[in-house]
């Protein structure tokens, strides 16, 4: 199936654009047509040069969208862009590794959406992103990765069972041009949904995640220009004192703030996490999320080099964690963590979760703990970001503190702070080394756990500063290939671990060899 008509975005890509427009330029509107003094020379003479910015950037925006256009061929896409310096770029469909759709509220309406597809090479055009499209063509473009991928892992296994000869005269149906229908009989026949987060399980993020926190700026910014748009002659101390006389009223502006931002954060979660699904397939993991606005991220399963669990002090006394996948391709324009799996996830289903996924991961909850020298050196390191902000605080105790001598006490605090938190960091901290996997914690108050395989492993380091020597401890670290690529490490684990470490990287040859 070929497409030789070079095609243009949607024209929603100008509007999208110009709310991207307006959103970086939010604070400058607020200052200069809301905040500055009206007569200033300055606020005058710049509201006109961020006039005719605003125009040139509006012709500048349409020309981009005329300029821009794509072409889907049988095996790769072309994509061509540029106003005065045209810009070609062509990625065959085989290399890439996820897909990722992004529909926000006012695209649904017009069935159009966003699509990016990403490879795992590591330059400017390591990706495609088309902007808007039609959820037709973008549905066609998907489909068309997959099916060739799916032909791709085919002709590796070749005949080797009755159920994959099926799937290849499936393929072939897709190829030979009834894509849509083929293609969605394959897809039902082998996706299965793990996770739908239930109504209990959307009203326990909203709490968690602390949505309704956004609430207290927004209030803070109304109170602070209510007496100018409403022209009010009390200031907020007298509204305080107002308030604080009767208890009656007290309890009213609580109960109305409580319910105010109680609902905003149900609803902003709702918003967020509704119609979320975590599915899969034998090749790929599938996430879906959002209301109004819709995003959705395919990953194969392949392209997972890690397993990170994050927990925070509340997910912890609750018994969540929060599963993210490190991906071979980190690629999000938007800066949304949408490899995460549901960040609310009660910590045994995570684990189930994990293995349902990803059969060739491995969770264990038994882990090695550090020996009590690396207590000893977490302890004698010297605290330098102690010093420096002690140093800071003796600069500027006279504008913070004025002359009292409440600033040591700060001091103090804060030194007995970094201690405590290095033992508990010693005490979460554990690791195992375990076959072919290796199994991560790190943190204090907030831990992280990492999970990964050895042929996942690009490289390996272990170091031993001269005080770890004295102790016999030492730190490993671990790289995996990802964009951009990926660090981790464990400090203060004993002598011994460090060298079977090593033993354990050097194995990576004959797995590498028997595949």
């Amino acid at each position: 199936m070929t497409d030789t008509e070079m095609k243009r975005l949607h024209p929603l890509k100008i509007l999208a654009s110009i709310i991207s427009f307006i959103k970086g330029s939010f604070v400058i509107i607020i200052y200069l047509f809301f905040i500055s003094d009206k007569e200033s020379t300055i606020a005058f003479y710049g509201r006109w040069a961020f006039a005719l910015f605003v125009i040139i950037s509006f012709i500048q925006m349409i020309l981009q969208w005329w300029s821009t256009k794509y072409e889907l061929k049988t095996r790769s896409i072309h994509i061509s862009k540029g106003v005065f310096k045209k810009k070609s770029n062509s990625i065959p469909l085989e290399r890439v590794q996820n897909v990722q759709t992004s529909t926000p509220w006012y695209f649904k309406p017009f069935s159009v959406t966003s699509l990016t597809l990403v490879t795992s090479a590591t330059d400017e055009d390591a990706s495609v992103k088309l902007e808007a499209v039609k959820k037709e063509e973008a549905e066609k473009i998907e489909n068309q990765v997959l099916t060739l991928r799916k032909e791709s892992a085919q002709v590796k296994i070749g005949d080797a069972c009755p159920i994959h000869e099926q799937a290849l005269e499936k393929q072939s149906r897709i190829l030979s041009g009834d894509m849509s229908d083929a293609y969605m009989q394959l897809e039902t026949s082998e996706r299965t949904v793990h996770f739908r987060p239930s109504r209990k399980d959307l009203l326990k993020a909203s709490f968690l995640s602390l949505s309704f926190l956004a609430l207290i700026p927004i209030i803070a910014t109304i109170i602070n220009n209510a007496e100018d748009i409403f022209n009010w002659k009390m200031d907020v101390e007298e509204v305080y004192v107002f308030i604080a006389d009767s208890w009656i009223l007290i309890g009213t502006v609580i109960i109305l703030f409580l319910v105010i931002a109680v609902g905003f954060g149900i609803t902003r979660t709702f918003l967020k996490y509704g119609k979320y699904e975590i599915a899969s397939d034998h090749e790929r993991i599938y996430i879906k999320r959002g209301t109004l606005s819709e995003q959705s991220f395919s990953i194969r399963k392949e392209n997972v080099q890690g397993i990170q669990l994050n927990q925070n002090p509340f997910k912890k006394l609750l018994k969540l964690t929060e599963v993210k996948l490190v991906s071979a391709v980190n690629d999000d324009d938007d800066g949304e963590e949408i490899n995460t799996l549901y960040p609310f996830l009660p910590t045994n289903r995570a684990f189930g979760l994990i293995e349902e996924l990803l059969p060739g991961f491995q969770v264990e909850n038994r882990m090695n703990k550090l020996p009590k020298q690396a207590l000893y050196v977490k302890l004698l390191r010297f605290p330098f970001v102690w010093l420096i902000i002690t140093g800071i605080l003796f600069w500027w105790k006279p504008v913070i503190f004025g002359w009292s001598s409440t600033w040591i006490y700060v001091v103090i605090i804060l030194l007995i702070s970094t201690y405590a938190m290095r033992a508990l960091r010693f005490k979460n901290s554990r690791y195992l080394i375990n076959d072919g996997f290796i199994q991560l914690k790190v943190g204090g108050l907030w831990s992280e756990t990492f999970i990964t395989k050895r042929k996942k492993v690009i490289e390996i380091e272990v170091e031993q500063s001269f005080l770890q020597r004295k102790f016999g401890v030492a730190t490993i670290k671990t790289v995996n290939r990802t964009n951009p690529v990926h660090h981790e490490e464990m400090q203060d684990i004993p002598v011994d671990a460090s060298n079977e470490f090593i033993h354990w990287y050097h194995e990576r040859s004959k797995e590498i060899t028997t595949e």
